[in-house]
Order: C-alpha cells, then structure tokens, then sequence
C-alpha cells in the first residue's frame, strides 16, 4: 500500500490500521490523516475500549498493527520501533504514571532528552553538540512552567499523583517532535494543574506543532482543537469539526464516555 501524491505532502497518515487482542478486535480499519504544516489539537474520544490508546500505541510504534500502514512525514514507520518512531518526531505521552520514581524531577527530565532515546547515556552525552548544561536548562524551564522547579531535586517517588503526572507530560516535551500524541493529558489533574497543561498545548499549536489528545474529559481543550475524531468499539465513526461531531448522531457515544447522559 503506498501513498497518493496528495497524502505524501500529509504529516500523518494512517492506513486501514487493524488490531486485535486474544481475537476481540481494539481498532477495525481505522484511517487518519494530518496536513503537513498546521500546528492544531485533533480530539480523540470515544468510550473506554473504543480503541483509542491502541491508536495511539500503534502509531508510535509501541504495538504493531495486523493489518494496515502508518506513513510519518511520507516515510513507512509502521514497523519501527518506537525509540526509532521517537526519534523521528512522533512524541508520545501516557495516562498511567510513567517516571523513573528512584530519580531526581530533573534527572527524569534530562534523561527524557530526544538524544538519549535508544541511546547509552554517555554516548548520548558525547554526541550531543548542546551538551548537558543546554539539555538541564530546558529540563529547567519545562519544570518552571509546570511550578515544579522547587521540586527538581526531590526524587519523583515523593511527589503527588498530579505532580509525577505533569513530570511525565514534562519527558514527553523533552523529546519534542513534530507530533505529540497525548493519551488524557488532563486526567485526574487539579484545575490548577489542568490550567498548566492547557497552556503548554496551546503553546505547541502556537509553534506550528500537531497534537492528537485521546481524552475523555475534553471540554476544556476544545477551544484549540480544530477536528474530532470518535472511535467506538475499534471503528471510527466520525471525524469532522467539533461543533458539527459534537451536534451529530455520535453525541451518545461520545458523552458516555465521560461517564455523561448525552
């Protein structure tokens, strides 16, 4: 399978992507795309075990698919790794705790580097033409935007739910990428941390980077999202303007899975 002239100039593009799990299928031939050169926000919602977070997996190389191709900026990426998917420019993010609990904010963060995706640490270090001093600065900076910079010396075991789940969101801009796909960015947050969250999204879209946000609770991002995708039992079954999505017959689906009566 191979891309038209028009999807190759697309930043994302996702083919008939297909899986299934001990025979019960989590995605049934999803399609999607993204132009190349529009930062924006494309909601992904649905209920839980519509498929949304093997979505996310399968684009970013974590899983492969059964069936079906994901092309990043014209390239085949379906079958690469995700350290190499990383690397490339696709930033992933998770909604379960993911730090490294027996180190340091900051070393979480400087270790989230891009340079040191898939990479021994001194290697990294030694190629990297910024060096450490550069990469514990922007470590610095995400944790200040976050109000965690009083925090960075403390190990990330000690830290409050919401707290390690802004130092994940934190590895994850280390990275950075041209595309960031965020799996409930702004769950189970205090509005205070939410209200942070929100701002660095904005902040990517600001700099012409694309994001695709699987979450339920999605009303507080709708004022910079500009599509809606909505997956439902592995299938995608609509995907358009949040207004219009949100004014259609898929309005049950999509309120049930904020645990919502339509």
């Amino acid at each position: 399978m191979s891309l038209s002239k028009e999807e190759f100039a697309d930043l994302l593009v996702v083919k008939d992507l297909t899986k299934s799990f001990n025979g019960n299928a989590a995605l049934s031939r999803v399609s999607f795309s993204l132009r190349n050169g529009g930062g924006g926000v494309v909601l992904l919602v649905g209920p839980n075990g519509a498929g949304k977070t093997t979505f996310l997996d399968v684009v970013c190389g974590f899983l492969r698919p059964d069936l079906g191709q994901v092309f990043f900026e014209g390239r085949d990426v379906t079958n690469l790794p995700s350290e190499k998917t990383a690397r490339a420019g696709v930033t992933r993010s998770f909604q379960e705790i993911r730090v490294l609990r027996q180190m340091t904010v900051m070393d979480n963060l400087v270790m989230a580097s891009r340079c040191f995706v898939g990479i021994e640490v001194v290697t990294a270090l030694l190629k990297d033409r910024k060096g450490p001093h550069e990469i514990r600065e922007r470590a610095g900076s995400i944790l200040n935007e976050f109000d965690l910079y009083g925090k960075r010396d403390r190990l990330a075991k000690d830290l409050s739910f919401g707290e390690m789940k802004l130092v994940g969101l934190g590895r994850a801009l280390m990275k950075g990428g041209r595309l960031f796909l965020l799996d409930e960015p702004i769950a189970g947050l205090s509005e205070r941390a939410m209200e942070k969250v929100i701002q660095i999204i904005a902040s990517l879209v600001r700099d012409g980077k694309a994001v695709v946000a699987a979450e339920h609770k999605f009303q507080p991002l709708l004022n910079f999202c500009e599509r809606m995708v909505v997956l439902c039992a592995g299938e995608k079954i609509a995907d358009g303007l949040p207004h219009e999505v949100l004014a259609g017959p898929s309005t049950t689906i999509i309120y049930a899975g904020q645990g919502h009566d339509a």
